[in-house]
């Protein structure tokens, strides 16, 4: 027993974790009215800020608009990633398409894919399959 160490076995253990909740988040998502772009702004999933969203002379914007945090109110914080996640899912979640292919199309990290899909669904504008 001296061969393993409380740290190993602790973080072996958050790596099972992490892929038992990857493979448990595994859906298609699909769009509840597939006909339209949906109105983000008014169900605050996008900022309300006009051309200084993407541009790089925008300070907020000097690490990157992936790392630029939007906070709409108490319970929505958003990044740039989750914009550009909300796009990718307007136009792939047609429910054929899993949110791990949507990830991978996307070259979004499978968190990012996987938050944007619960705040899309908490907002009605997705379900899950």
């Amino acid at each position: 027993m001296h061969f393993v160490k409380s740290e190993a076995l602790l973080e072996a253990l958050d790596v099972h974790k992490t892929w038992i909740n990857l493979i448990e988040s595994y859906c298609y998502p699909k769009r509840i009215n597939a006909f339209c772009e949906f109105q983000l702004g008014k169900r605050d999933l996008y900022p309300k800020v006009g051309g200084a969203l993407y541009q790089q002379a925008h300070e907020e914007n000097e690490g990157g608009s992936y790392n630029r945090l939007f906070k709409f109110d108490d319970t929505v914080a958003i990044t740039g990633a989750h914009l550009d996640a909300f796009h990718w899912l307007m136009h792939l979640a047609d429910g054929t398409i899993s949110n791990f292919e949507i990830s991978k199309k996307s070259k979004l990290d499978i968190s990012v894919v996987n938050e944007a899909i619960a705040a899309m669904y908490q907002k009605d504008l997705l379900e899950l399959k």
